[in-house]
């Protein structure tokens, strides 16, 4: 690309007002590049139009601002923009690779669908892009961070669509976008999908229960804001400095948790929670203890998810307290990096120094790699309830009896649990205890939970276990266990069963040199029946032949022992 070309994409109003979006997070930007895409985005889209009657440059352009509101850098912003060409443009893969490198181009090519394969479903296709997405994104992260600023700004300009598409749209977002954005801690652009997507499918429902909300919302105020002049005061008694805010629920979250406790809006209190942010993870405990100390905590309502931290990134203590006008209020507790990685989520902290969360990084990808790597194109759906069961749902974290740490779908039992550990454990669980005492292993685990998996010598796998097992990865492992065990009982049904009588002179010894006979042929003893006469000893020896053929080198080998006088096979 010409140098012009970039100069002149420099002075355009709208390439400066992304660069000024960008430079709030991240000032060592390479602008240069930044502009190339700019301008070779504008060129490849140019003629088109969006639904809306806007240039179709307007898409990726306000996709690039989401992702620069990020604070990612500038390989990201140009992947932004140039997330169409591709597809919509016919650019040539070759020319983006050299224009703008490896890296812009993979991320480029990692959110380009695939192309339409006529033999597959809508659905099918839907899930197979979804898989390359996540194939992709198991090297690089910032893919999935570039295809839901994609999708948020497709939501914004959604009413341009056919109402039957608009649904199917929201629909796919509530299932998969917007959990996708929370397990990667990005809970602005969570929140908004959720809020697009669910005014999208009930209106109605949207606007009375957003109404009530408000009408909520302004009363608890009143009460959160005299909380927190008394928490200001308390705070500055104990020469304890913090930044006090509020957060404010969506109105999806709201309306999922009235369906899920069974609960009327007037039993809900956390329609408005107070944020205290302070500098360092021993100044949130200190915060905590001042917290309780001015207001009555609730009992079993303190969570500590610093020294747990979700699997999404998220760090804070939250608490609930009686207020000062006698109902509960919920407190959360952040450092200052806790609270901008709960914003931004993986898009802050991508480049992760944190050891702890550098572990959640790789057991995510770990995750997401598993589930990818179905590559059956009829296991599509396979795939599919993979992605969305054990990556997108909601966790729970228990312990082995060593301390360790295990990550299942929230409802799992000790089936899960001994699959997760390993393949092994799982075929051969027998029984399990929680918590130092046995537990049926259909028991739900709750977070927290201490687990212990007693196994058999035995494969014990039931078809009972599929149903309830929670995980994807645990009912392909009892498939798997269950098809390998019928196997073997086949094969078992297969083998050739048969008597032999010996007569030998007894001695100490024989029998025990017989027996090797037949091992050494991989014959199984399954039954024998002996008896003596003086000197004489007569045994009839039950065998199991898997290989029959081997028999007779067996026969051979105990003939030759001295002390056999005779050798009959009677069946």
């Amino acid at each position: 690309m010409e140098e012009s070309e970039i100069r002149k994409a420099l002075m355009e109003k709208a390439l400066k007002e992304l660069l000024k979006i960008a430079a709030k997070h991240n000032r060592k930007l390479n602008v240069k590049l930044i502009a190339k895409a700019f301008a070779f985005a504008k060129a490849s889209h140019r003629g088109q139009k969006r639904l809306s009657g806007k240039p179709y440059f307007s898409h990726p352009l306000e996709a690039a601002k989401i992702v620069a509101s990020l604070g990612l850098d500038a390989e990201t912003i140009s992947a932004a923009l140039l997330h169409d060409v591709i597809e919509d443009a016919d650019a040539d893969r070759s020319e983006i690779e050299r224009e703008f490198g490896k890296q812009v181009y993979f991320l480029v090519d990692g959110v380009t669908k695939l192309g339409v394969i006529s033999n597959r479903t809508r659905e099918q296709r839907s899930i197979a892009n979804l898989q390359k997405i996540i194939l992709a994104s198991v090297k690089d992260i910032r893919i999935l961070v570039v295809k839901l600023a994609d999708k948020l700004h497709n939501m914004r300009t959604l009413k341009y669509l056919p109402k039957e598409k608009r649904q199917r749209i929201a629909a796919e977002v509530l299932s998969v976008h917007a959990p996708l954005a929370h397990k990667l801690g990005m809970h602005a652009m969570k929140d908004e999908l959720e809020e697009l997507a669910y005014d999208e499918l009930s209106p109605k429902e949207h606007s009375w229960l957003s109404k009530e909300i408000r009408i909520r919302t302004k009363k608890k105020e009143l009460e959160v804001d005299k909380a927190i002049n008394s928490l200001k005061k308390a705070f500055a008694k104990q020469h304890l400095k913090a930044r006090f805010g509020k957060y404010y629920k969506n109105c999806y979250t709201i309306n999922k948790k009235l369906r899920k406790q069974s609960k009327g809006l007037d039993e809900i209190y956390d329609f408005v929670i107070i944020k205290i942010i302070v500098r360092s993870i021993p100044e949130c405990y200190r915060a905590l203890g001042v917290v309780h100390n001015t207001f009555l905590p609730l009992p079993k309502k303190m969570k500590d998810y610093i020294a747990i931290p979700q699997t999404n990134f998220y760090q804070a203590i939250h608490t609930s307290v009686i207020g000062p006008n006698g109902t509960p209020i919920k407190v959360y507790i952040a450092t200052r990096e806790m609270n901008n990685l709960t914003e931004r989520g993986i898009a802050a902290g991508w480049h992760l120094r944190d050891k702890k969360l550098q572990d959640i990084l790789r057991q995510n990808v770990s995750k997401l790699n598993k589930i990818a790597n179905i590559e059956d194109v009829g296991r599509l759906r396979e795939f599919g309830n993979a992605f969305k069961t054990d990556f997108l749902q909601k966790t729970i974290f228990v312990f082995t009896p060593s301390g360790e740490t295990r990550e299942l779908p929230a409802g799992s039992t000790p089936i899960d649990f001994a699959f997760n550990i390993s393949a092994r454990l799982g075929e051969h669980c027998l029984r399990a205890k929680a918590n130092g005492k046995s537990v049926p292993l259909w028991k739900r685990l709750e977070s927290g939970d201490i687990v212990e998996i007693i196994p058999s010598a035995k494969c014990t796998a039931s078809r009972l276990w599929l149903s309830f097992a929670k995980s994807e990865h645990a009912k392909k492992a009892i498939a798997d266990a269950l098809k390998s065990k019928k196997s073997r009982k086949d094969e078992n049904q297969k083998a050739v069963f048969a008597k032999i009588k010996i007569c030998a002179i007894d001695r100490i010894g024989l029998f025990s040199d017989i027996a090797k006979c037949f091992s050494a042929n991989k014959i199984n003893i399954v039954g024998v029946q002996s008896g003596t006469s003086g000197s004489k000893a007569i045994g009839i020896f039950s065998v199991q032949l898997t290989t029959p053929d081997k028999l007779e080198n067996s026969l051979s080998r105990i003939k030759a022992i001295g002390e056999i006088t005779d050798v009959k096979v009677l069946k």
